[in-house]
């Protein structure tokens, strides 16, 4: 706000209020958002040299008009334009001020007052009216501050407060009239006057405040309680709740419900009964109603009165009133005996229509009675405190303080019926605190109970009760007394006001003391019916009196409810603050955003009608927390604690003090964000693990059913493994045994015939059949002893030996082999002195594998370093170490965990196609371990292996081995005899012969094929297909016979390389194996070979084999040669400039000579030097293809050329001349030579053709 004091407030509309300060400035207000704008400030008003001292807005908001005194001031506020509009001139007595008030009446009607009439304003068309009355004046003869007050009648009248009158104008008919103000002699000046939303015209006039309502009928409705006739009211308003709000100067803000019950009410003079009679009835009050200590019942009978009293000498009495005598006349007395009752408030009382009276002493019980007084019957009840009878049908009801609720039928003399409360039953009494009993005027089988917990609604016919508590709308549960009316509606007075109930309907209605009740708390027991049929109800401090038909039923109007704090986590919750969710004023906020934490939420609300705020009931409901509404009473505070994120709506409702729920209910949406493990994201990831999981748990069922599966599975498998491997050792131990057998019967006699002398020819036969059996007999051995190794019967058989001479003959076996590749191999033994025991074929089968793997995989120039010493442990060594070392290929990373498997061969190495079994060094393994030792390697590829073994020795003290001393088994496949030492003579083939190469990694094979040849051949040999290629290209041989198996370059790898290099491509090929596969065979015919040749086989059919393709190579070359050296033939069938052959060299060699054609001096040297090759190559490639030589090719070809050349034309010189002969003589003798024909008959015979 832009200042504290405020002169005026006008209500636009329910969004905006126009405020005028006292600086000058308005401004506006949204009662929503509770947010303020400026409309004209006080610097604005400056400007345009103006003031305002009434000011009002139009609803739309875009017009204001305003007034200073002879001035009228218009505001456009979107134009944001001011305009100002004089009075007309009129004339005003001296010290007469012309005022400031004026009425906005419609959009084009404006009325300004002033002393002596009243001017009327068309805003459209900016024209004034005059419209003079001598009773509009400034003021009277007692002066007041108030300028004259206009006011709009809901007939269209504008009314002007006058000096003890109101001046109502009629704009239609343009005239006046005078509505005196009734019963006052005060001659000032009418203050305020205000339309009521009721119709009804309010106004102020000295120290009065009055009502006028639409017939001009004025009554006064408050006054001052002091004087001050200048300026003593400031404001008037009455709201919709139908309270008139009376702003003053020095006493407040007065508040006055017209709606309010015309109640008699006045503290007590002597008592409740002393009151009744003398006040309310006008009798004279006996002496002993003067006490406080004497209970009493009071109860009309139609117009008389009956009065029932215990005195101080505990004698009961009734009296009745004397209507003649006014006075109480008594009818009995019932004097004390045995006392039978527990009774202290007096005794019960009824008087029915016919005259029976019932009433209850504690002496006698129960006693009917006439009106005479005389008693017709007594009734004995069981001891108890009566609180109330009532005669219902043919039972008395009876009520009991504390147990319950008795019926008592006269004729049987006996209780027939006793209520009570009971919890599970919801049709039972509510409770067994009874005070007060009534029966229903309209219906003569209904009994009202009033307990301490509520009111019940009895049907006597099924003893179902109906309960109201404060649950239902009741302002307390306690109900002190019941009384009816001649509308057959129940008045009950409770600890909190007296309330109505309409039986029928249900429908409540509270009265406190803001509808002008003394008292807001009544006393049990304390209420009659007069005669005249008003109540009278005893309270704390004074009596209450009215007429219930007095009581105007008002229509209903909606409370509407509004919120008025939040508080979370009981902190209250403002718009701005630091961490606040209120973005906007809390009623005005539609949807409440929390965080999870944000969950202890108090709401507080209130009902906006003024008249009985203390009466409004409220009922409020949290979706999503409450089943239905709660019911709160008169509390005005909701409060939940601990709520789950998510989306509820606070509901909140209003009743007013007739007990009507509103209409309209206040909602807020309240939305609790989950934590972040509670989000949608966070519970898609949880169904997503758990999912996971459960796919999870599925598949390692599946995986565990599967895993069983296999399981059972692999142990079917081993069992058949198992079953296979003992197959298959027993098969190998047979076999092995049965093959020798027969090896026995061919080692023993060679053996023999080595032993006699003959011819060398002849022995080299037998050492060759007598190494390869004995090399026959090793694999055959091994094969046995992997049968015996699976089957576990393998044993160690120890012999006493000198360690270092027996690995020396082994290492020495080894010398020959190494000597002809070219590889050092040297022997070193320490530190074993004397003789061990050991198992000598295991320790041979060791070292041999180890050193004849070394020298497999070393290449020539490679060295061998064989090492064995004792390892030393005291005085004596306790281990031998073997070492093994070489300068080989290698053995990769890869391989390395995978050498000692049985079977297990490397193919990562070129070396790794030597062929081999695969169980050397798995044999190593084995009986190192069966031993009792361990075998580790080292290696590094393309740099050496370190094979080392590690052996206990065992002693030869003590020991029962045999004492023979162990020596290595000279192995015949090492050319260990003397006599055999000597060089094979081989026959020597003529030097025309065709040049076979024979290519394979076994000596004694590669020897004998080389040795079987060489009669008729000329034969070259390599011990691998690296070496054979390098001798391919060097010799061009005219055939090869290859391994497939072999070290560094195998068979196929040669194969291609021959038939893919032009220089080679004529060699034929034949590949020799022991793969019988016809995958193996395939493989070798596609890259290239020209027969295949299957191990064992016969020399016979190998010499077949080899004269079949050289006989096909030679026809080959005959057929080249008649092509290069045709006779005679007729010119057109010598077109042809090249031989039809499709020898990539040779069709390399004429595109080069084609090239070099007519240069005379380019020779054979030449030619070789642009084909890359050696003269003596090219040489042999050219006698190999064609018969010919260099120079026979080149004259020939050089020679086809010039036919050519005549044949199209050319002249003999010119053809001479581009095919490179300098002279014609040397050209016609060729020519001639080579055509028969010279070149000019030739030249004639082709013209002729």
């Amino acid at each position: 706000m832009a200042g504290n004091i405020i002169l005026s407030l006008q209500l636009v509309s329910d969004s905006t209020i126009l405020i005028h300060l006292e600086n000058g400035g308005f401004q506006l207000l949204n009662p929503i958002t509770e947010q303020f704008s400026d409309l004209l400030t006080p610097k604005r008003l400056m400007q345009a040299h103006i003031g305002v001292a009434q000011g009002r807005l139009t609803v739309n908001g875009d017009q204001f008009w305003g007034r200073n005194g002879t001035q009228l001031i218009h505001f456009q506020t979107k134009q944001n334009q001011v305009s100002v509009f004089p009075l007309p001139t009129i004339r005003l007595p001296k010290d007469v001020s012309i005022g400031n008030t004026f009425l906005l009446d419609a959009p084009t009607k404006l009325y300004a007052p002033y002393p002596g009439g009243l001017f009327a304003f068309n805003t459209a068309t900016r024209q004034f009216h005059q419209w003079p009355h001598p009773a509009i004046v400034e003021h009277g003869t007692i002066r007041n501050f108030y300028d004259t007050p206009l006011a709009r009648r809901a007939n269209g009248d504008i009314l002007v407060g006058g000096v003890r009158q109101l001046v109502a104008f009629t704009p239609h008919t343009h005239r006046f009239r005078s509505i005196p103000i009734p019963n006052t002699t005060t001659d000032t000046k009418v203050g305020l006057i205000h339309a009521g939303v009721d119709g009804n015209i309010y106004f102020t006039h000295a120290m009065t405040v009055y009502r006028m309502t639409p017939d001009d009928h004025i009554t006064p409705l408050w006054t001052a309680p002091h004087l001050d006739y200048h300026n003593y009211f400031h404001a008037l308003l009455l709201d919709r709740s139908g309270v008139l709000w009376i702003g003053t100067n020095g006493d407040g803000v007065q508040q006055l419900d017209l709606r309010s019950l015309p109640v008699k009410s006045y503290p007590y003079h002597t008592n409740f009964v002393a009151d009744i009679l003398s006040l309310e009835l006008g009798l004279p009050t006996p002496g002993w109603a003067q006490s406080y200590n004497i209970p009493y019942r009071l109860r009309f009978g139609g117009s008389t009165a009956y009065l029932s009293a215990r005195f101080d000498d505990a004698a009961y009495h009734l009296f009745r009133i004397n209507p003649s005598g006014r006075s109480l006349r008594p009818l009995l007395s019932i004097q004390q005996g045995q006392q039978r009752l527990t009774f202290n408030e007096g005794n019960g009382l009824r008087v029915l229509p016919e005259g029976t009276i019932w009433m209850v002493d504690i002496f006698r019980g129960l006693i009917k009675a006439d009106t005479s007084g005389r008693v017709l019957n007594v009734f004995a009840l069981p001891n108890d405190q009566v609180s109330d009878i009532q005669p219902l049908g043919n039972w008395i009801w009876i009520g009991s303080e504390f147990n319950g609720l008795y019926a008592y039928d006269p004729q049987a003399r006996r209780i027939v019926r006793h209520l009570r409360y009971q919890p599970t039953d919801s049709t039972a009494l509510i409770s067994d605190h009874i005070w007060c009993l009534a029966a229903d005027p309209q219906d003569a089988s209904v009994l009202w109970v009033g307990t301490q917990e509520g009111l019940c609604r009895l049907d006597t016919r099924t003893l179902h009760c109906r309960a109201w508590t404060e649950k239902e709308g009741l302002p307390s549960a306690a109900i002190n007394t019941l009384l009816t009316d001649r509308r057959g509606q129940l008045w009950f007075s409770t600890l909190n006001g007296i309330s109505r109930l309409e039986p029928r309907s249900g429908q409540l209605r509270h009265f406190t003391t803001a509808d002008g009740l003394l008292d807001i708390e009544y006393k049990p027991f304390l209420g009659t019916q007069l005669p005249d049929g008003r109540l009278a109800f005893g309270g704390i401090t004074g009596l209450t009196v009215f007429d219930p038909l007095a009581l105007k039923e008002a229509t209903p109007q909606p409370v509407p409810t509004v919120l008025t704090t939040l508080r979370i986590a009981n902190v209250p919750v403002e718009p701005g603050q630091p961490g606040s969710p209120l973005a906007l004023p809390l009623n005005a906020t539609a949807t409440l955003h929390l965080t999870y934490k944000q969950n202890f939420l108090t709401f507080e609300y209130a009902g906006l009608q003024y008249n009985k705020p203390a009466s409004l009931q409220y009922r409020y409901q949290l979706t999503g927390v409450d089943e239905a509404w709660v019911y709160a009473g008169g509390q005005n505070v909701a409060q939940y604690t601990q709520l789950a994120p998510g989306e509820y709506t606070f509901r909140v409702n209003a009743a007013d003090a007739d007990g009507h729920w509103s209409p309209l209910i206040k909602t807020i949406q309240v939305v609790i964000a989950p934590p972040w493990w509670q989000t949608g994201w966070a519970y898609g990831l949880y169904t997503l693990l758990v999912a996971g999981l459960i796919r999870a748990f599925i598949q390692y069922r599946i995986n565990r059913d599967r895993l069983r599966q296999e399981i059972i599975f692999n142990e079917q498998e081993a069992k058949l493994i198992k079953e296979n491997a003992d197959w298959q050792t027993r098969f190998f131990t047979n076999i092995t045994h049965e093959f020798r057998t027969p090896l026995t019967l061919i080692i023993n006699p060679l053996e023999r015939l080595l032993d006699q002398s003959g011819p060398p020819a002849l022995r080299q036969q037998y050492d060759l059949m007598h190494r390869n059996a004995k090399r026959l007999l090793r694999l055959i051995n091994q094969l046995l002893d992997i049968a015996k190794l699976e089957a576990g019967q393998l044993a160690v058989t120890e012999s006493r030996g000198n360690l270092t001479t027996f690995f020396s003959e082994l290492v020495d076996s080894f010398r020959l082999r190494t000597e002809r590749k070219g590889i050092q191999l040297t022997y070193e033994a320490t530190g074993l002195p004397t003789d061990y025991l050991f198992d000598a074929p295991k320790l041979e089968t060791i070292g041999y594998n180890l050193v004849s793997n070394a020298v497999k995989f070393t290449p020539e120039g490679g060295s061998i370093q064989v090492t064995l010493r004792g390892e030393p442990s005291g005085n004596s060594p306790t281990q031998l170490q073997l070492r093994v070392a070489d300068t080989g290929v290698g053995i990769s990373d890869q391989q390395l965990p995978h050498i000692f498997d049985r079977f297990y061969q490397g193919q990562d190495s070129p070396a790794s196609m030597g062929g081999g079994t695969g169980i050397g060094l798995f044999l190593v393994a084995e009986f190192t371990h069966l031993l009792g030792g361990q075998v580790t390697v080292a290696s590094q590829p393309n740099q050496g292996t370190i094979f080392t073994v590690m052996l206990p020795l065992k002693p030869t003290t003590g020991a029962t081995a045999a004492d023979s001393p162990t020596t290595v088994e000279v192995l015949p496949t090492d050319g260990l005899k003397a006599d055999l030492e000597s060089t094979r003579q081989l026959p020597v083939a003529s030097s025309t012969a065709p040049l076979i190469l024979v290519v394979d990694d076994n000596e004694d094979l590669r020897e004998f094929m080389a040795g079987e040849l060489a009669g008729h051949y000329r034969v070259l040999t390599a011990v691998n297909g690296q070496e054979g290629w390098q001798l391919c290209l060097q010799e061009l041989p005219e055939l090869v016979i290859s391994d497939v198996m072999m070290p560094l370059v195998d068979g196929f790898t040669l194969v291609e390389r021959i038939k893919t290099t032009p220089l080679t491509a004529h060699i034929a090929v034949i590949l020799l194996t022991a793969r019988t596969m016809a995958e193996s065979r395939i493989q070798g015919l596609t890259v290239g070979a020209n027969d295949y040749l299957t191990k064992p086989f016969q020399v016979q059919e190998l010499h077949l084999r080899l004269a079949n393709l050289l006989r096909h190579q030679q026809q080959l070359r005959l057929h080249w040669q008649q092509q290069a050296r045709q006779p005679a033939l007729p010119p057109a069938e010598v077109v042809p400039t090249k031989p039809a052959i499709d020898d990539p060299f040779l069709l390399q060699l004429y595109t080069v000579l084609d090239q070099r054609l007519a240069s005379s001096d380019f020779m054979a040297d030449q030619l070789a030097d642009e084909l890359a090759v050696s003269p003596r190559t090219l040489h042999r490639k050219l006698v190999a293809l064609t018969g010919m030589n260099v120079s026979e090719l080149m004259r020939s070809y050089r020679l086809r050329k010039a036919a050519a050349l005549l044949q199209q034309g050319a002249t003999v010189s010119e053809a001479a001349e581009k095919v490179g002969f300098d002279g014609l003589s040397y050209f016609s003798k060729c020519f001639k030579d080579q055509f028969s024909l010279s070149p000019s008959a030739y030249l004639l015979a082709h013209k002729g053709a």
